[in-house]
């Protein structure tokens, strides 16, 4: 890695790095076709929660502290199993999971919780989409896309600083982080395609 690699930002780097990974996950992902009804909505939730069943482990065995980031505040499925519940509707349970899908160093999960984290803003213009599309609100049935409600936006800028930091301090680290977060994109691609 250069030095004028390492003068652009890791969280700028990502971005760039991953944008046509990012791109790839965000075509499969038809929100005309999921506001359409509330089965077609209650399906893609299903979806979301096979995907975070198979990753949020993976990413709750590392310690995050090291980052400054309590991960137990920024855990997915609590919001999802409360949404299926609202809307009477179990978890997936037939979607079969990428077997090589792994976190082999702290590294990639950072890569990893940069897509997790990043939906949730997504979400937030999402949920308003809900709202107006299916009446759904944080309340009953929407509370995965909500996020972190008001307090999305300092999420956000809390984890960037991390990574950023992290990145400072472990610049042969940030390929793995990159390698972590295209993994991710493509493991979200097959469970919501």
């Amino acid at each position: 890695m250069n030095a004028t690699t390492l003068d652009v930002p890791l969280m700028a780097r990502l971005r760039s790095e991953t944008r046509a990974a990012h791109d790839a996950a965000e075509l499969e992902f038809d929100l005309g076709a999921v506001l359409k009804s509330r089965d077609a909505y209650a399906c893609i939730l299903q979806r979301f929660h096979a995907f975070h069943t198979q990753v949020e482990p993976l990413l709750a065995a590392w310690d995050w502290s090291t980052l400054g980031l309590e991960f137990e505040a920024r855990r997915k499925l609590p919001s999802l199993n409360a949404d299926l519940a609202s809307l009477s509707m179990d978890p997936l349970t037939s979607h079969h999971p990428m077997p090589s899908f792994k976190l082999s160093s702290h590294a990639e999960a950072v890569g990893a919780l940069y897509v997790v984290e990043g939906s949730t803003l997504g979400g937030r213009v999402i949920a308003k989409q809900v709202r107006k599309a299916l009446g759904f609100t944080e309340a009953n049935g929407a509370r995965y896309f909500s996020g972190y409600g008001t307090e999305t936006g300092a999420y956000w800028k809390q984890f960037s600083h991390a990574v950023n930091t992290f990145g400072d301090q472990s610049p042969s680290d940030w390929l793995p982080i990159i390698n972590g977060a295209v993994m991710t994109f493509a493991a979200f691609q097959h469970h919501i395609g």
